[in-house]
């Protein structure tokens, strides 16, 4: 183009570049608007100014829209107007503006309605008092209350910008969204008329239309009114069927009960006085039951004490009957201020107060351990306490016998083992099926505080019952073929000291609840696990009376022992009395 111009005479290229310059202004100076009916027009007179009244069916256009009202006070110098009764602009053949009152700027293609606005396109219909619209950028803006009608959601809120080129709204100030599944409360939407998408930031309340006690609360997340689906991103909690979900990342469909959770994620059962928490979970509202995996533990609090347990992956489940089960898989541990354990898998039906453990259980309790192959725990679902446990398959119960010494224990094995509790400590264990005994026998003095070992007591029983004292293990009976015998300590060497199978578990004790994330290696299990010779063929077994008193067993005791076992023990067999080291050999 240049090239060109310079082929004129100089004097020319001003002339040139100043119709340049009219032809742009002119393109660039705004349109008129245009009358096209009115049935009456007043001009020229002195209280309208520079004013033309129109009215009676007045319509004008200008720029592709169309204005219909009673009245138009039209200033043609400025080319504006405020248009009266019965207002509507129709703006292309996709946005429609009514109003009592519409006032237009054709300059800068601004108007400002007010009085019953009604502002409809193909996707929506915002009604709102007053209402300022820009054409040059396509965008209506409001700040008074309003509703907006579409798609079978209605929002109402105290401001609003609507973008009707991206038919998206920036909602503010008392939002409520209200859809065919779900009400929205927030202060700050912005909905995306689409996709049905609506983005909330700052506190946010959904609640579900057909059961009002699932709802979710979030600062920050993106909620689907067509499919039901929240994405939650700030300080979000899932509530449904009287549970919580809580996480750092959570989603949750509201039209398949279907949610989960990724980061600091907690699933709260009030009702069960229980929690489960990990780095990863999901729910499944419909059929009541929840997994958590990702360093998951469950923390169940009773009236005096907290039950926490931990594994590879955790599932909690209600059935039809409303019962609820806990299951932990691999690698499961559990502590209890005074007893703790682990087995592979962990099974605790909490309603009914039964906790199932398998693989490889182990027991602890103070100084006392016992292993089987199976162990059914049961807890009293009135006052909250665990009062017995069994032990099912290779039973074995130890005791140190003396806390200073290292290597001394007291012993108890067999095909099962009845163990009772009293305050989460076990005192009395009855052992069936190839019962054997190895026990240190001491005799103490109670006013001078001092005790003298007697020997060590070895027994082959069908049965065996035994008190599990603080320091020591107190046998009641032998029974059913019993062979019990006290041997000068002396005469059993300490490598003969241990039944077979000893192992005393320690490495993997839980000593606090924050224990039961440990995880140790197979194979490196055991503190002391020595190697097991035969009684010496020259050991001859003394008899030996325990000097001391014999006390009545207290009350509760005995009938907890009755109640489990089925046996009356005679008088003086309490877990404070001492007794006479009997040989029985009762069929």
């Amino acid at each position: 183009m240049l090239h060109l111009l310079l082929k004129f005479p100089f004097k020319n290229l001003f002339l040139i570049i100043f119709l340049l310059i009219s032809m742009s202004a002119l393109a660039q100076k705004p349109k008129k608007i245009d009358i096209i009916n009115s049935e009456l027009i007043q001009k020229n007179e002195p209280k309208y100014g520079q004013k033309i009244l129109l009215t009676g069916s007045v319509k004008l256009h200008h720029n592709g829209a169309v204005l219909d009202a009673d009245s138009v006070f039209l200033d043609q110098v400025n080319n504006l107007f405020i248009a009266r009764s019965n207002v509507r602009l129709v703006i292309g053949d996709t946005v429609t503006l009514t109003s009592k009152k519409l006032e237009y700027d054709a300059n800068t293609q601004k108007a400002i309605a007010s009085g019953n606005v009604i502002l409809r396109d193909k996707s929506q219909t915002l009604e709102t008092d007053k209402l300022y619209y820009d054409r040059n950028t396509n965008i209506a803006y409001y700040n008074t209350k309003s509703k907006i009608t579409q798609q079978g959601n209605v929002i109402f809120s105290n401001y609003g910008l609507y973008n009707l080129n991206t038919r998206t709204t920036k909602f503010e100030k008392n939002v409520a969204l209200e859809s065919t599944e779900s009400y929205i409360y927030s202060d700050d939407v912005t909905f995306h008329n689409n996709t049905g998408m609506a983005e909330v930031n700052g506190p946010t309340t959904i609640v579900s239309r057909k059961d009002p006690n699932t709802k979710i609360y979030t600062e920050k997340g993106v909620h689907y009114t067509k499919t039901k689906e929240s994405y939650l991103y700030k300080n979000s909690k899932v509530y449904y069927d009287g549970k919580i979900l809580t996480g750092d990342k959570l989603y949750f469909n509201q039209a398949t009960g279907f949610g989960k959770g990724e980061g600091n994620v907690k699933i709260d059962d009030p009702k069960e006085n229980r929690y489960l928490k990990s780095e990863y979970g999901e729910v499944f509202q419909f059929k009541d039951s929840a997994m958590v995996s990702g360093k998951p533990y469950m923390v169940k609090h009773f009236k005096k004490d907290t039950l926490y347990i931990a594994a590879t992956k955790l599932t909690a489940a209600r059935n039809k009957e409303k019962k609820s089960t806990i299951r932990a898989y691999d690698q499961g541990r559990f502590y209890k201020k005074d007893i703790q354990g682990k087995a592979d898998s962990i099974v605790f039906k909490e309603t009914i107060g039964e906790m199932h453990f398998y693989r490889k259980p182990v027991f602890w309790s103070g100084n006392r351990q016992i292993t089987s192959d199976t162990v059914i725990a049961f807890v009293n679902t009135k006052n909250q306490k665990m009062d017995s446990l069994k032990f099912y398959g290779n039973a074995f119960a130890i005791s140190k016998a003396d806390s200073l010494n290292a290597i001394e224990f007291n012993q108890i094995k067999g095909n099962y083992l009845l163990a009772l509790l009293q305050n989460d400590k076990i005192h009395y264990v009855k052992v069936e099926g190839n019962a054997q005994a190895m026990l240190f026998v001491d005799d103490e003095d109670k006013e001078k505080k001092t005790k003298e070992r007697i020997g060590i007591n070895k027994s082959d029983c069908g049965y065996i019952e035994a008190d599990f004292l603080e320091d020591k293990v107190q046998l009641i009976s032998c029974k059913i073929k019993g062979n019990s015998k006290t041997y000068p300590e002396k005469m059993i060497p300490e490598s003969s000291r241990y039944l077979r199978d000893f192992a005393w578990l320690t490495k993997e004790r839980v000593f606090k609840w924050q224990d039961i994330f440990i995880k140790y290696p197979e194979g490196n299990l055991a503190d002391f696990t020595p190697a097991v010779l035969e009684l010496a063929a020259d050991a001859k077994p003394k008899n030996i009376k325990v000097k001391g008193k014999k006390e009545n067993p207290n009350k509760t005791d005995e009938n907890t022992r009755k109640r489990n076992t089925g046996i009356q023990l005679p008088s003086g067999t309490g877990s404070q009395s001492t007794r006479t080291m009997q040989n029985e050999n009762t069929q």
